[in-house]
């Protein structure tokens, strides 16, 4: 391939998105870039000294703040003379501040803690016309910073990027190919001359798409030390790379161990809707009378209907809560009504009996007014958030038992905006953070999981090493394996 240095040669002003690399000197940029990737460590110091120096110093001077030769340093003066960054006159430099600014952006890529991140793309963004910026990344003129306007529109979620980044790689070019080539690897990295070799480019033109990567939010060039030379590298924004690796690292809500030492609140998969389809049976044959309880603001059994209860489902008296629960849920759904102070089936009593235990399950999961009962307690509660944590239990299926603090540390349920993996600054960095429930939020989750969804029949519960947990119904698997 030719070592033309036109935008043309790979087609960049044809893509969907609006970044021109004419706008700006790029041509500069590319030279620059290629004479960047030769410099060994010591062409290196001294390009950190002039930088970091003042605008005039001679070359004595910089030879003794650099413990090297006049000769060799007038060498290596001479390979950097075509960058424009200093002239020489009568053995002093003279610098120029544009021409340092845009070298302090390029050399941090060499230092050992360069983090090819948001920081960096905000001083690559210095180095083009603020005017074009707008029109590149298609954002108002009268926006009051363009850097945050652009983190809101391309960057903010992982969503929002992927959509982007989905857009860009959607063309059938190099430059497609080159992007796949960087998440092909394991690290999210690669090395310049690797992509070379393989798509067969001159150093010109590896420059020229790695410029245009890194002002499309795609990927970014750095230096690794290596084997005592440096050694050109291509990686995604650090962001990103850190998210992604963070996904593929995360490690998946384990099973008990002991599964047999889990003390399970019953041995039957369906013990509540079990106990339900009991008490709906014994309407029939006795008479379960209740009364309503301001206290707990529902149903409650009076204690020979309780006594009678008990003993039909086999269970003790430490379940009392959950025999009440049963009645207020038959009589939500509307599978028995209050007469007289008695509970009485009604019509479609029968047809739910008639059903397996697991559609019976089905039945009072997806009731509409199922969700009345969780309401109730949390105002957190609607059909967005909990369909948030039924989203969640994907990380479950397929597993035995599992404790619910670990299923929660290992899941990122998502109730409100505020709680949306977002790109912020951490500190001196950027990071895309995940939601940190607080303690109202932690109750909530817990009260989904470990009781209404034991309730819908979704869920077993019980406990082991006095810490609560829970495994999946084949209900629960069936529901949400879709979601894995």
């Amino acid at each position: 391939m030719t070592k033309n240095t036109s935008c043309e040669l790979f087609n960049l002003s044809l893509r969907k998105n609006h970044i021109n690399l004419s706008d700006y000197d790029y041509e500069a940029d590319i030279v620059n870039r290629c004479l960047l990737r030769e410099i060994n460590s010591t062409e290196l110091a001294v390009l950190e000294e002039i930088l970091y120096s003042s605008i005039k110093i001679s070359i004595k001077e910089l030879s003794s703040n650099l413990d090297i030769s006049i000769d060799l340093l007038s060498n290596i003066l001479e390979k950097f003379l075509p960058t424009s960054l200093f002239t020489l006159n009568d053995y002093i430099l003279h610098i120029n501040k544009d021409k340092r600014k845009y070298f302090e952006t390029q050399l941090s890529k060499f230092k050992d803690d360069f983090i090819p991140g948001m920081d960096f793309l905000q001083s690559l963004l210095k180095h083009v016309n603020i005017q074009h910026l707008p029109f590149w990344y298609q954002i108002p003129r009268s926006s009051n910073n363009i850097f945050n306007s652009l983190i809101e529109k391309y960057l903010q979620t992982p969503q929002i990027y992927q959509r982007y980044f989905i857009e860009f790689t959607s063309e059938n070019d190099i430059i497609t190919e080159i992007v796949k080539e960087i998440y092909k690897t394991n690290e999210l990295c690669i090395s310049a001359k690797e992509i070379q070799d393989k798509f067969s480019l001159s150093k010109e033109s590896f420059e020229e798409i790695a410029i245009y990567l890194e002002y499309s939010l795609i990927a970014v060039v750095y230096y690794k030390y290596i084997d005592g030379s440096f050694e050109e590298m291509i990686s995604p924004f650090q962001e990103w790379r850190d998210y992604l690796m963070l996904i593929s690292e995360t490690i998946a809500t384990p099973s008990i161990q002991q599964q047999n030492e889990v003390v399970a609140y019953s041995s039957k998969e369906y013990a509540f809707i079990d106990g339900m389809t009991c008490i709906l049976n014994l309407c029939e044959q006795e008479n379960i009378s209740v009364t309503f309880d301001l206290h707990s603001d529902g149903w409650i059994a009076d204690e020979q209907s309780l006594n009678i209860i008990t003993k039909s489902i086999q269970t003790s008296k430490d379940s009392v809560v959950y025999i009440n629960k049963m009645i207020n849920k038959l009589i939500t759904i509307g599978i028995v009504v209050i007469e007289e102070a008695s509970l009485k089936a009604t019509q479609i009593s029968i047809e739910w009996l008639n059903k397996s235990i697991e559609n019976r399950a089905h039945i009072i999961f997806r009731h509409q007014h199922n969700f009345l009962s969780i309401e109730k307690h949390y105002p957190l509660s609607t059909k967005r958030t909990v369909m948030e944590i039924e989203k969640s239990m994907h990380s479950v299926v397929g597993l035995e038992w599992v404790y619910f603090d670990d299923f929660i540390k290992n899941s990122s349920i998502i109730l409100n905006d505020s709680d949306k993996i977002s790109l912020r600054r951490c500190g001196k960095l950027f990071a895309y953070m995940a939601p940190q429930h607080d303690d109202l939020q932690k109750q909530f989750i817990k009260y989904t999981v470990l009781e209404w969804f034991f309730e819908s029949g979704i869920v077993q519960i019980g406990t082991h090493n006095d810490k609560q947990c829970f495994k999946l119904t084949s209900l629960g698997s069936n529901l949400f394996k879709s979601t894995k």
